[in-house]
């Protein structure tokens, strides 16, 4: 419930609210600007609770940085300069 007050929050301040879900059925797609969907159903698997969902969440994001990094003429360097484990 926390992440979708902080959308509310967002929001209310004039944030675009982008939420990534495995579901457009629920209270923070409902409260987003924008939802990507990410199907992830762990029937039959060995991994526990939202485990594949995180994996494949993981693995989209870290498959846009290349492209968001390119558009915006950033490098590792400057994302470094900015990124909480190093500052």
């Amino acid at each position: 419930m926390s992440v979708v007050k902080t959308a509310e929050i967002a929001r209310r301040i004039g944030t675009p609210v982008i939420s990534i879900t495995s579901s457009r059925d629920n209270d923070l797609a409902h409260t987003s600007d924008m939802t990507i969907v990410i199907k992830a159903d762990h029937d039959g698997c060995t991994a526990p609770l939202g485990t594949v969902f995180e994996d494949a969440s993981l693995l989209f994001l870290d498959s846009i940085v290349p492209s968001l990094m390119e558009k915006l003429g950033a490098t590792e360097e400057d994302m470094r300069s900015r990124h909480a484990i190093w500052v």
